[in-house]
């Protein structure tokens, strides 16, 4: 299951190996150790790195060219060395979502979760599980793109009902002005006529004052039904 390098190795890492291989046998991810301090150079690997990666475990192993760093993605690669370079000063483990390149330009998005072992002579190892998480990531996408646009047509939803409540309130607000303003002087204006045609009886004035009288009646009624 695990891929490593020929060279030779101190005891203590041999059996730190060993116990990797007990331990991790049945992770459902690449499990995997690579010498931060020597160019990323990768150690060893599991199989599940190909299902990942496209690439065979044998790519990685003791090469300057493939490292587990040389698949990440362009935009990515910085905040992972930062998350891993973080968790050794803090002497902690670290666990960081990232998008890698498979083999065939296909863009996957893994979890990985490791731990920063340091060694003699200022060496440091980070040993590791990448997990792939394409397909979670998709969910989540997806999800947030629904809730975005739920909350978007809930806005416009309350847009149009703000937008309705404000026609009703202008549209109260002119009856009420025709009401109490203009249909209110007119009706003043209305009586005045009629004090007008009473005393214009019998006069040449009399039939100007009783046509205005009725043009005003019909504005009136015009202006009621408005």
């Amino acid at each position: 299951l695990l891929r490593q390098g020929r060279a030779a190795v101190p005891e203590r890492q041999r059996s730190d190996d060993r116990l990797m291989r007990a331990l991790m046998l049945n992770v459902p991810g690449a499990i995997y150790r690579s010498a931060w301090h020597a160019g990323h150079v990768v150690e060893l690997i599991s199989d599940e790195i190909e299902r990942i990666s496209g690439y065979l475990p044998s790519n990685f192993v003791a090469s300057t060219r493939r490292t587990m760093l040389s698949i990440v993605h362009p935009d990515d690669r910085d905040g992972l060395v930062r998350a891993v370079e973080h968790a050794a000063e803090r002497e902690r483990a670290f666990a960081i979502e990232y998008r890698i390149v498979r083999a065939d330009g296909d863009l996957r998005w893994v979890l990985d979760r490791g731990q920063v072992v340091p060694g003699a002579g200022g060496r440091l190892w980070v040993d590791g599980a990448m997990f792939d998480i394409t397909e979670r990531r998709a969910a989540e996408e997806a999800l947030r793109r629904h809730e975005i646009e739920q909350a978007r047509t809930e806005e416009l939803r309350a847009s149009r009902v703000r937008i309705l409540e404000a026609a009703d309130a202008a549209r109260r607000r002119i009856e009420r002005d025709l009401h109490d303003g203009a249909q209110q002087r007119l009706v003043l204006v209305s009586l005045t006529l009629k004090r007008a045609e009473a005393r214009a009886k019998g006069t040449p004035a009399e039939e100007v004052v009783v046509e205005a009288s009725e043009q005003l009646r019909e504005g009136l009624a015009e202006l009621r039904d408005l």
